[in-house]
């Protein structure tokens, strides 16, 4: 199976629901990033995951799955604190 063949998790209602192409997390309806891509629709879950895609389309195509930067962020090692100003 291509990452394209499983970029569709099920449907919700009459909507169908997507998986990020890059980080295979599903995309809340109404949510994301679309772009077409040698002819077909593609769905990613935030703007990063687009760029990111954009930068190595091979990479994503072959099913190579990567983290998304909207979720759960890393946390630094140690004592380390950081904060958003």
């Amino acid at each position: 199976m291509s990452a394209l063949a499983g970029s569709h998790v099920g449907a919700v209602g009459r909507r169908r629901v997507h998986r990020c192409l890059v980080c295979g997390e599903a995309i809340p309806p109404g949510e994301g990033v679309t772009t077409r891509y040698g002819g077909q629709l593609l769905h990613f879950r935030c703007h990063t995951c687009w760029v990111r895609f954009e930068a190595h389309p091979e990479r994503y195509l072959e099913g190579r799955l990567q983290g998304c930067c909207d979720l759960e962020p890393e946390r630094p090692s140690g004592g380390s604190e950081w904060t958003c100003e």
